[in-house]
This record gives C-alpha cells, sequence and structure tokens, in this order.
C-alpha cells in the first residue's frame, strides 16, 4: 500500500470517529418541563384532592388540552361558567352547516353527539354529567370547584336520560357513544354508569375493540351496597373505581368485589350543578372514579405514548393499601398518589427516551464499525490487489 493510500484511509477513520463523537455526545434525554403557574391556585383545596395529592401534581402539570376524556353521561351545561374553556371541538366539521364535513356520521357534531335524542346538541337533562365534567376538568371561582386535570379537554356525549337513566333497549346506543368516543379521538372514556344486568356480548365486544387500540376506560363498581362489581367496570378490560370518605373508610353504599382496582373519594365531593350558586355536594361511586380518569389524563399529559398497561402499572406503584394487605375486593389496590404517579410517569418517558438514544447509538455503532471495516479490508484488497498484478507484470516483462 501506497504512503497515500495509507494517509487516505486513516484521514477516513479519523473523520468516523469524529463523527461518532459528535452524534453521541449531542443527543440529549429531554428533562421535564414545570408547567406550574404559582398564581393559578390560590386557594385551600377540598379534601379530595389534598387525599390523591393532587395540588403537589400539579407542579409537574395542570394538563393539556390535546389529551380529550370523553364523558358518557346526562349531557354536559357546556356553557357553565365551570367548564368554559374546557369542552372538545371537532375542528374537523364546520358548525351549523347542516353538512357532515368530516364523514364521520353526525352531521355538525361540533363539541360531541347526543345518543339519547339522536341529535347534535348533547345539553343536559340532568345534571349528573355536569358534576362528574367538573370532578374532571372544572374550575370554579376561588377554587370551590376544582377539577383534577383543569387544562385538558372534555367531549360532550350524552346517553342518560333525564332521570338520569338507561334501559334494556339502550345498549346499541351504549354501543354506538363507546364507538362515537373512540372514533373521534378520546384518549380516555369516563363511564360513571353502571348496570343491574348483564350487558349482551356485542357490548363487551365493542368495549374490548376500544381498549385494545389503547384507550383507557374508567368505570364504577356501583351504589348497590353488594359484594358484587357492576358493569361494565366489572370487564378486566374497565379500570373498576369504588369509593371512600374522607378518613378512607369505604363507602357505607359502594359495591365491592375482586375486580375493584383503586378507590378514590365519593363522599360529600362538591361539583357543578345546572342551577344557582352552581354548586353542591354530592356521594357515589359516580364521583369516585372521575378522579382516577383525571390523574390519567394528566399522566397522558406528561407521557402521551403510554399504554393502558402502562397506565394500570403505574396507578398500581403508585397507590396506597388500605384494608388487607395488597390488594382486596373492598378497596383495591387502595388510593393514588397522582405525585407520585406523575413522578413514575416522567421516570418512565425518560427511561424510554434514554432506550431510544442507546438504540440508535448501537445502530449508528454499527454502521460505523462496517464502514471501517469495509474500508480496511477494502485497503487490505487493493494492497493484495496491486502487489499481485505488479508481480504479474514483472513476470510478463521477463
Amino acid at each position: 500500500m501506497s504512503r497515500k493510500t495509507r494517509m487516505l484511509v486513516l484521514n477516513l477513520l479519523f473523520l468516523l470517529l469524529i463523527g461518532y463523537s459528535f452524534v453521541y455526545k449531542t443527543i440529549e434525554v429531554p428533562q421535564p418541563a414545570n408547567n406550574y403557574d404559582d398564581n393559578f391556585f390560590h386557594s385551600n383545596y377540598p379534601w379530595n384532592l389534598n387525599m390523591l395529592n393532587i395540588p403537589q401534581a400539579w407542579n409537574l402539570t395542570t394538563g393539556k388540552k390535546d389529551v380529550v376524556v370523553a364523558v358518557i353521561d346526562s349531557g354536559i351545561d357546556m356553557s357553565h361558567p365551570h367548564l368554559k374553556g374546557k369542552i372538545w371541538n371537532n375542528t374537523d366539521e364546520i358548525p351549523n352547516n347542516n353538512k357532515d364535513d368530516d364523514q364521520n356520521g353526525y352531521i355538525d357534531d361540533i363539541h360531541g353527539w347526543d345518543f339519547r335524542d339522536d341529535d347534535n346538541d348533547p345539553s343536559p337533562g340532568h345534571w349528573h354529567g355536569t358534576f362528574v365534567s367538573s370532578i374532571i376538568a372544572g374550575q370554579s371561582k376561588g377554587n370551590v370547584v376544582i377539577g383534577v386535570a383543569p387544562n385538558i379537554s372534555i367531549m360532550n356525549i350524552r346517553f342518560l336520560d333525564d332521570k338520569n337513566a338507561f334501559y334494556n333497549n339502550d345498549w346499541e346506543n351504549f354501543e354506538r357513544a363507546l364507538l362515537y368516543a373512540f372514533e373521534n379521538g378520546a384518549d380516555i372514556i369516563n363511564l360513571s354508569i353502571f348496570s343491574f344486568v348483564k350487558p349482551p356480548s356485542s357490548f363487551y365486544d365493542v368495549i374490548k375493540k376500544i381498549v385494545a387500540h389503547n384507550v383507557i376506560i374508567v368505570g364504577i363498581t356501583g351504589n348497590l351496597k353488594k359484594n358484587e362489581v357492576t358493569y361494565p367496570a366489572k370487564y378486566p378490560e374497565v379500570i373498576a373505581v369504588t369509593s371512600i370518605n374522607a378518613k378512607k373508610e369505604h363507602s357505607i353504599f359502594a359495591n365491592s368485589g375482586p375486580e375493584t382496582e383503586f378507590s378514590a373519594p365519593g363522599e360529600n365531593i362538591t361539583g357543578s350543578v345546572l342551577t344557582s350558586p352552581y354548586y353542591k355536594n354530592e356521594s357515589g361511586t359516580s364521583f369516585a372514579a372521575p378522579h382516577i380518569t383525571g390523574i390519567i389524563a394528566l399522566m397522558l399529559s406528561i407521557y402521551p405514548n403510554l399504554t393502558v398497561n402502562d397506565i394500570r402499572s403505574i396507578l398500581i406503584a403508585a397507590s396506597s393499601d388500605l384494608g388487607e394487605p395488597g390488594k382486596d375486593p373492598i378497596f383495591g389496590y387502595g388510593v393514588v398518589d397522582a405525585y407520585k404517579a406523575l413522578s413514575l410517569t416522567e421516570q418512565l418517558k425518560q427511561e424510554r427516551a434514554q432506550s431510544n438514544v442507546t438504540s440508535n447509538n448501537d445502530f449508528f455503532n454499527a454502521v460505523v464499525f462496517i464502514g471501517a471495516a469495509t474500508i480496511v479490508f477494502g485497503s487490505i484488497f487493493a494492497y493484495w490487489y496491486t502487489k499481485r498484478f505488479h508481480f504479474f507484470n514483472k513476470r510478463d516483462n521477463k
């Protein structure tokens, strides 16, 4: 090999090593952002938020607008002052043009759909849906009402009637409501609804389909004082939430059973209603589930790529045990610490980002190695070929 060839090979190897060093050192794992505004919250918080460590969790995030929670319920008062700016907008639909612009099968569904009256006005006939939504994302002056995730979006889907009830002939509409939420981009579906009877198999098929596509469904154990979790929370795909009081005691009205996963405040909860003064206290497992829904919405605000299994695992790890050691039919895994859940979410996000960097570096290292090996072996071959060619030339000249 000539001196000129050797210098060329050495220069190429040097440039490859410099490039490797540059790429390796400039890829960094993103650091967590601090989204907390010291002036955003300015009063004492309700007991239910303090129990779940929500105020501390807000140091990490108060939610993001692009996280969408579908509330399938009695409809939501979208003009309610506590829910101003919280309602999901279907940006693919042009308002009031009497056309299905996004071709989803629903005309002018700007904020959701009314599956009770089958129209595009999911206004409430009962306060229940508004109350549930306020626990998830509401905010009033002085924080008398303050939701767990006040900066996320609520998709308004009315299914229950003016008596806050549904009937045996409503299962198909229930399926349509679930599919609407799924097909229109909901990340989480809150079902503060329970059934006295087992749903048809087609309903369960819809539940399985939605969860298989990584949409979270949160349900309630029921308010029948029975040792049996009601549907749809009884399904293993649905996160079943029961109610506790301010002393962390199981609410006397709440159902229990082996499907119970988490306990959350459900007694004397302050939420938004339809008439002045626009808030009141109510009790029920219906009002426990939205707390877990809100925490999940905060988790997705930090790391949108969480899977259903990720979310369940994090919630379990962030729970404080109540009752018998470990998971039990009354309290499930216990009470979730929202701050711990968000911290674990951030940790998982960082670990996966680092894993991606390592994978990228491994790939780059392989490319560098192959390139270097190609140059080295190519140079050896060139040297061998040149010597051999030179040898035959010398023979031919004899």
